[in-house]
């Protein structure tokens, strides 16, 4: 391959939903539905320092503590944690951050930004089982090719800013890696974050070029790279109808551009709110959900009109304390077959906003604890990482209908 070398509203006062306008024709008008749910977290559950990247897998939450150097075991049935995971040289030479579930359900492959490797940690056996080293310190998320092979921006250097990471053999066994450099040729700087892998595409942001780079794993297409917008971060593909579209944020532009991989070109960009930061789609690819840090809103993009539906002020609403969302899930309803909901962390206000992503308007605004959240749920509860606090807060997703 060519260049591959060498997912409140301020409760509205009166029960309405406050919604911004942000494209040349105003996105619709939002009602709220009456009664939306203001509800506080159930349990509090001390962890490791700094709480951070968090996920289920084979029935255990697994939470990575980045100041400690940890990684804490949380039994959902209990509620507790009922392990604590550490590693040779303490919080000097590990940091464990993020934390993604395997396709299987049974695994949580854990990154560590300090150890540069990624762990494996199998929650039957509550054990890391497998550990791959990087060279370089890992982006923000894995993104999935298929069950068993998976793509990670690495590193401050632009050369060789990808790896491909593959476990043919199953996840206890050794890894296999890539080096691979996706980036726009003469470019002397790379941030390693989101990248996107989907519809035969492999899309890589990098912020400090303004750029996103575009290749096809495994064929001799040669490297595409994107110049629309300013520092691109949050990404994602959509393959609605068969097709490919691409939409990343720009987090100084405030854009959110669409771009279609198979035509080879742009299709829109659009004004959203403030600072860009993370993305998620609805499981058909219909819609877009973009967190705006800077402005406490989320921003939901039709895909398929190439348009944004509507933009909604998340969090509690307390004047003076914005919302911030930064990260954002799209989950499945507790007992409701494919229908959807997006959990959005309010991390400058202690809250989670919920929204239903068939009606896209807001059902419910949790209080947790502060800081910084990422959260991993089971049908039942959602675990909140509250990185100021030190500690994982419970949800009863049963209470949200």
């Amino acid at each position: 391959m060519s260049r591959l070398a060498p997912r409140v509203l301020p409760l509205a006062i009166a029960g309405t939903l406050l919604v911004t306008a942000c494209t040349p024709t105003s996105p619709a008008q939002i009602s709220a539905p009456d009664g939306i749910k203001q509800l506080s977290h159930s349990k509090t559950i001390p962890v490791g320092e700094g709480p951070h990247g968090i996920a289920l897998a084979g029935g255990i939450i697994v939470n990575s503590n980045p100041k400690s150097g940890t990684i804490s075991l949380i039994d959902p049935a209990s509620d507790a944690v009922v392990k604590t995971l550490e590693f040779e040289g303490g919080n000097t030479t590990n940091s464990p951050t993020q934390a993604q579930a395997t396709h299987d359900g049974l695994y949580a492959v854990t990154m560590d930004s300090k150890a540069h490797v990624l762990r494996v940690i199998k929650g039957s056996s509550q054990s890391v089982v497998g550990t791959v080293a990087l060279g370089k310190a890992p982006g923000s998320k894995l993104a999935w090719v298929d069950d068993t092979t998976a793509y990670l921006a690495v590193g401050t250097a632009a050369d060789a800013n990808v790896v491909k990471v593959a476990w043919p053999n199953g996840f206890e066994a050794a890894a296999a890696t890539e080096s691979l450099t996706v980036r726009r040729p003469g470019a002397t700087a790379f941030t390693a974050g989101f990248l996107a892998v989907k519809g035969g595409f492999l899309a890589v942001p990098n912020g400090p070029d303004n750029a996103v780079s575009l290749v096809k794993p495994g064929t001799a297409d040669s490297l595409v790279t994107l110049q629309e917008g300013n520092n691109p971060g949050p990404i994602g593909i959509s393959t609605l109808d068969g097709g490919a579209v691409l939409l990343y944020g720009n987090k100084n532009s405030n854009t959110v551009v669409l771009h279609d991989l198979n035509a080879k070109q742009t299709l829109a960009t659009l004004p959203v709110g403030s600072t860009p930061t993370d993305m998620v789609l609805r499981a058909d690819g219909r819609f877009a959900y973009v967190t705006c840090a800077g402005s406490g809103e989320v921003a939901i993009v039709d895909v398929a009109n190439r348009k944004v539906h509507s933009q909604i002020k998340v969090g509690k609403g307390v004047a003076g304390t914005p919302a911030k969302p930064v990260h954002l899930y799209a989950v499945r309803k507790p007992g409701q077959g494919a229908a959807e909901e997006i959990w959005i962390g309010g991390d400058g206000d202690g809250s989670v906003t919920v929204l239903d992503a068939e009606t896209q308007q807001a059902i419910a605004v949790v209080t947790v604890g502060a800081g910084h959240h990422k959260m991993a749920f089971t049908d039942a509860k959602a675990f909140v990482s509250n990185l100021s606090e030190n500690t994982v807060s419970v949800v009863d997703r049963t209470a949200i209908k």
